[in-house]
């Protein structure tokens, strides 16, 4: 019995231990964290904008979408390294991310404008 019980225990910690990387996907966008940075994946055919805040920083900032062509971006198709010194308010004690991403489109009048912004959250 105690052998079936250290064998359950071997097995339990083998599998804690081995922590994949894990992610989420919204719309078009794939985020997964691993080690010190954020990995976007776009797989649509036009740019994905983007901002990512730590979650409990997130109610405590006032901020709005960039819309310019310049502004933090996953190309269409690609993807893009985020390193966790970019995520605002993120920590030591971080265990999750939002990640706020949205399109430029034209605007009617000239120039872009952002079309809706949408939200995940990304676990650490």
């Amino acid at each position: 019995m105690r052998i079936g019980t250290a064998l359950g225990s071997l097995v339990a910690i083998f599998f804690l231990g081995c922590h994949e990387p894990t992610g989420i996907t919204s719309g078009p966008i794939t985020a997964v964290h691993q080690a010190a940075s954020t990995r976007l994946t776009n797989a649509s055919a036009s740019p994905v904008y983007y901002f990512m805040v730590e979650r409990h920083t997130a109610a405590l900032i006032n901020w709005a979408p960039c819309v310019a062509t310049t502004c933090a971006s996953v190309p269409g198709g690609g993807s893009a390294m985020v390193p966790d010194s970019q995520v605002t308010g993120l920590n030591g004690q971080s265990r999750e991310l939002i990640l706020y991403w949205w399109r430029l489109v034209p605007s009617p009048g000239g120039g872009v404008v952002f079309d809706s912004i949408r939200s995940a959250i990304v676990p650490l």
